[in-house]
């Protein structure tokens, strides 16, 4: 089951793990979230600038949870 996730996700463009990865934050948070590109560097909220594959890991993360 977790394989299927895995390869979901690997399939996944980028805008489509941004915007899955911002509704996820969302949810979870009750707030708007927004997700800046800055290079290729990624900033949620304004906050600490992560990498792409990062970005992945915590949508995995989320959606794993639910």
């Amino acid at each position: 089951m977790t394989t299927n996730r895995l390869f979901t996700m690997t399939t996944l463009t980028k805008e489509e793990v941004i915007s899955q990865l911002q509704t996820a934050l969302e949810l979870q948070s009750g707030n708007t979230v927004s997700i800046e590109q800055a290079g290729s560097w990624y900033k949620i909220d304004g906050q600490k600038s992560v990498r792409f594959s990062e970005l992945e890991t915590m949508l995995a993360q989320l959606t794993a949870s639910t």
